[in-house]
């Protein structure tokens, strides 16, 4: 084959073919890779598949190359910003409220048939230690769409149903609100966490495979002076209105348990030792409560609030609550307003009127205690915080100033 080619260099190829035999073999197949390289951008097809497969080549370096590169996972603020301006649908309530009267009543016969409203057994437990804010919660839940809670505080039913499961279930059920397919019903109740903890496990074979319990818990220290001047109120109580919110059997044993004394440090204190055997003592150590609790329900089941945080931001622990079950973001901070009179935060939402301040008696101020008495109370529960810490792991907001 003659040689013919044309270079893009000043010299010629048949001067480069005259300087050197051994040149003259590389340019040889330089000047043949030219020509066929030209013949071939000059073929339409093969044009098309070289740049498809230099488009593709770019694709797989971009692909590898995110893939490489740190990505900053979103924030939670960010994410919650993202997720408040996607469109919502909130199931419909089976209740209807007068904004005059602050009050809310079921809806009508045909719109009961319609919604499929009915009285269901709870699928939601909120079994906080008492005086941890686990009723002033269940208020606060009970303002999503998506949340039902009893219409008034629920008696448990192991005193008018015995043994039988099924009638206390039949009991609590006939005392819950009215809900929706679509809602989610919830009980509220501290005594779930240490009276009637035996009910709601023998309770678990009739419920559903993913029922859940929420487990609010504050500094054990400040729960039992709390619940310490809670019961003294009660028991200074003209005796008719302590009656109507006890039985006499039940009223009896209930202050026996606390065995109170004149003062706070005298009640807890037999010389320098914590009474760990009374009520008062005995709640605070959480993780005895959880790890019974562990024996029937999954980990994976239960949500555990810090009590601490609730009273200081409520918005942000009833976000926690909407991440837990899986519903629609609700709550807004205009929804919270902090009440100096009350010392806690006041529900704000137009629709739900019935709902406003939680009990005043939850925020009462109570008298200064001994701070060597509260050294030592602070030693006593330490290592019991501790260990419910790394059993459920969280930590709590109160082990920091421990």
């Amino acid at each position: 084959m003659p040689f013919s080619c044309t270079t893009s260099t000043s010299v010629s190829c048949s001067e480069l073919k005259r300087r050197s035999v051994y040149n003259y073999g590389k340019i040889l197949q330089v000047c043949k890779y030219t020509i066929d390289v030209d013949m071939g951008l000059r073929n339409p097809i093969i044009l098309i598949l070289f740049a498809t497969l230099l488009f593709v080549m770019i694709i797989i370096y971009m692909l590898s190359a995110t893939a490489n590169r740190s990505v900053a996972p979103i924030s939670r603020s960010e994410y919650l910003k993202i997720a408040s301006r996607l469109p919502v649908k909130y199931p419909k309530s089976c209740y209807v409220c007068q904004h005059d009267k602050q009050i809310c009543n079921l809806v009508s016969t045909t719109e009961i048939h319609e919604l499929q409203c009915q009285q269901r057994l709870p699928e939601l437990f909120i079994i906080g230690a008492p005086r941890s804010g686990t009723n002033a919660l269940g208020k606060f839940m009970d303002l999503h769409p998506s949340l039902v809670g009893a219409s008034f505080g629920v008696n448990p039913g192991h005193e008018d149903g015995g043994d039988d499961i099924q009638n206390i279930a039949g009991i609590i059920t006939h005392q819950m609100s009215y809900t929706t397919p679509g809602q989610i019903s919830f009980l509220a109740n501290p005594d779930f966490f240490t009276y009637d903890m035996k009910v709601l496990k023998q309770l678990s074979s009739l419920l559903k495979n993913d029922a859940k319990l929420i487990i609010i818990l504050r500094n054990p220290i400040k729960r039992a002076i709390s619940e310490y001047f809670h019961v003294k109120a009660l028991m200074q109580q003209n005796p008719d209105v302590v009656r109507s919110e006890w039985i006499e059997r039940e009223m009896v044993e209930f202050f026996e348990n606390f065995e109170m004394r004149e003062t706070f440090e005298s009640t807890i204190l037999d010389q320098d030792r914590i009474r760990q055997e009374i009520q008062l003592i005995n709640t605070g150590l959480y993780v005895n409560h959880v790890t019974s609790y562990l024996d029937t329900f999954k980990l994976r089941q239960m949500l555990f609030l810090d009590g601490e945080v609730f009273i200081k931001d409520p918005l942000f622990v009833l976000r926690e609550v909407e991440e837990f079950l899986h519903i629609p973001h609700f709550y807004e901070s205009k929804h919270f307003s902090f009440t100096e009179e009350v010392g806690f935060h006041c529900a704000n939402i137009p629709s739900r009127p019935d709902v406003r301040c939680i009990e005043h008696d939850e925020g009462t101020a109570h008298s200064n205690i001994d701070p060597t008495v509260l050294e030592t109370l602070s030693d006593f529960y330490r290592p019991y915080t501790v260990h419910l810490q790394n059993l459920i792991g969280k930590r709590f907001s109160w082990t920091y100033s421990n």
